[in-house]
């Protein structure tokens, strides 16, 4: 079968690029011919606008009085510069399909595809796509040719944030599809309620692959200065997205307990007006160096998802710091499933000392991880070919 897959924008999103990654090579595997529809938006002014009241509500409703309103943006050349080791990725390991804007969608009718897959990511997140109806297939109009499927697709937040208009058209293409997955459980009853279809619950992509398929692309790119020192020294790896003091104390409270090495595994610096001038700091590392901070640490601490689902398959002992901003039923959801609640911390003032002296053990969590994935690929395949 010829299969597109729509999801969010990869850009320099770890996660995002390598739950894409996982998606093709299941599909890859069972002989199909599969490519990500490449999406590359067009920001209007009032994309802008919004951008910065939403930064506006994380300082001052949030608390995060750290954080600047106005988000400067790259221009192409630095956005070159910035992105040229998750380009390189994403150009050596994901088959893209043309290049779309949000406006360009309905010429995908053309494009002969079998099957359209939504998913996974937070692809039905409001305030992420400039549409939502594009994420419900919208674009295919009445064209009953191409199978709908949504796999693993996530909302990112409990409440519903769709207007009682916009309700009632994506309940009318929820229905277009053939099957639904969704990547937590609140999502299966958010479906139910609010776009009346039932849905499956399924594991996100990159949850679907062992770790020696990451292991393999750790292994094509050779370590760069310095990195061999992780493999001599224990190591806690810190990704952590928003950062701020308060996590950088957490952090080091945890390092100095354990008495491990930081290695954090991201760009030296945030892009802004000052930081234009050093671009170079701005680089956010390849992917498989990504990966190679996950599988050679001894600790990990993160307040991302996919952060923590790579913890998991790495077999990491770990502490996850809700994202309250990027969604909290995500961790709630992955976590559950596991039996690993207890790693989450919805504060960095929470005492650490309980965490640290519960290990994980990683042979109940492979088990759960085995059945949970059969079950996942099975759905997928059935959608496929039912």
């Amino acid at each position: 079968m010829k299969i597109g897959i729509i999801t969010l924008p990869l850009h320099t999103n770890y996660g995002g690029i390598l739950q894409n990654f996982a998606l093709q090579h299941i599909l890859k595997q069972e002989g199909h011919e599969v490519y990500t529809i490449n999406i590359v938006p067009r920001v209007s002014f009032l994309g802008q606008v919004k951008k910065m009241l939403s930064r506006l509500k994380r300082k001052f409703l949030n608390g995060n009085r750290e954080l600047s309103i106005f988000h400067t943006t790259p221009n192409s050349n630095e956005e070159l510069i910035i992105r040229q080791h998750t380009n390189s990725f994403i150009k050596m390991h994901i088959s893209l399909f043309g290049e779309f804007s949000y406006q360009d969608l309905p010429n995908l009718r053309d494009a002969d595809f079998d099957a359209i897959i939504v998913g996974s990511d937070q692809v039905w997140r409001k305030s992420y796509v400039p549409n939502i109806q594009d994420y419900f297939l919208n674009f295919l109009g009445d064209d009953n040719r191409v199978k709908r499927i949504a796999y693993s697709a996530s909302f990112g937040l409990d409440n519903w944030q769709l207007s009682s208009k916009m309700t009632r058209k994506c309940k009318v293409l929820a229905k277009k599809f053939n099957s639904i997955s969704v990547r937590e459980v609140a999502a299966v009853r958010v479906c139910e309620t609010h776009l009346g279809v039932k849905v499956s619950q399924a594991l996100d992509p990159t949850l679907l692959l062992n770790k020696n398929a990451y292991l393999d692309l750790i292994n094509t790119v050779p370590m760069r200065a310095g990195e061999n020192v992780s493999q001599s020294t224990p190591s806690l790896m810190s990704y952590i997205l928003d950062d701020d003091s308060t996590k950088t104390c957490f952090v080091q409270q945890i390092a100095e307990r354990l008495k491990l090495r930081i290695n954090a595994v991201g760009p030296e610096m945030k892009f802004s007006n000052e930081s234009r001038k050093t671009i170079e700091k701005c680089v956010y590392p390849p992917v498989e160096h990504w990966l190679r901070g996950f599988f050679e640490s001894d600790f990990v601490v993160t307040d991302s998802f996919h952060g923590t689902v790579f913890a998991i398959i790495f077999e990491k002992q770990f502490i996850a710091i809700g994202n309250k901003d990027r969604g909290l039923s995500r961790f709630d959801s992955l976590l559950k499933i596991f039996n690993l609640e207890s790693r989450l911390v919805l504060s960095t003032g929470a005492d650490i000392e309980k965490i640290l002296d519960q290990r994980i053990d990683y042979g109940d969590v492979n088990q759960i991880l085995i059945e949970k994935k059969m079950a996942s690929i099975d759905f997928l395949m059935n959608s496929l070919y039912a």
